[in-house]
């Protein structure tokens, strides 16, 4: 930062007047030039300590409460994720896994499997008749009358489910009607 001062005005002035601005104007310059490098030398030493509200006295207001510090690392070319070519690796699904899931999924899932021992055991008996009293060979229906059975359940229980939702029992019905003839 430098003053100007106007020539014409300093030369009307005496020639005490005139030197002791210019030893003023001197040494103004020379602090700017000082301030300037210590300044400099001032935010190498900041950025040597990387001082922050943990290592230092600042308060803690004066860092955002979610700042990282500045990686010096260079940034990739590659994008984030898994690359083309790289094997997956997955971990097998324990029961802790499926405690994680939502209720609905868990509860759909233990009804999915009661839902097939059912279909296995107790309806199969059911749909023979009174076969099951003899002593008779008892035939068993095919699995693809199994899995029809199991899936019209299924598809009763989401329609069920989805039209819970809706307040008025004429349009609950039909919608629920509709879904089911689909």
């Amino acid at each position: 930062m430098s003053i100007k001062i106007n020539k014409s005005w300093l030369s009307e002035q005496t020639d005490e007047v005139q030197s002791v601005i210019g030893m003023l104007l001197e040494h103004i310059k020379k602090q700017d030039e000082r301030i300037a490098q210590l300044e400099k030398r001032n935010a190498e030493l900041e950025k040597r300590l990387g001082i922050t509200p943990q290592n230092s006295s600042l308060p803690p207001s004066t860092q955002h409460p979610h700042a990282k510090p500045a990686s010096n690392k260079p940034k990739s070319k590659r994008k984030q994720g898994g690359q083309k070519g790289h094997k997956k690796h997955q971990r097998e699904l324990v029961l802790g896994d499926y405690q994680m899931l939502k209720r609905k999924g868990i509860r759909r899932h233990l009804h999915l499997v009661c839902l097939a021992h059912l279909l296995l055991t107790h309806h199969s008996l059911k749909a023979v008749g009174a076969q099951a009293c003899q002593k008779k060979e008892i035939p068993l229906p095919r699995f693809h009358e199994r899995i029809t059975t199991l899936r019209q359940q299924i598809r009763h229980d989401q329609v069920m489910s989805f039209t819970r939702i809706i307040k008025q029992k004429r349009i609950r019905h039909r919608i629920r009607e509709h879904l089911m003839n689909i």
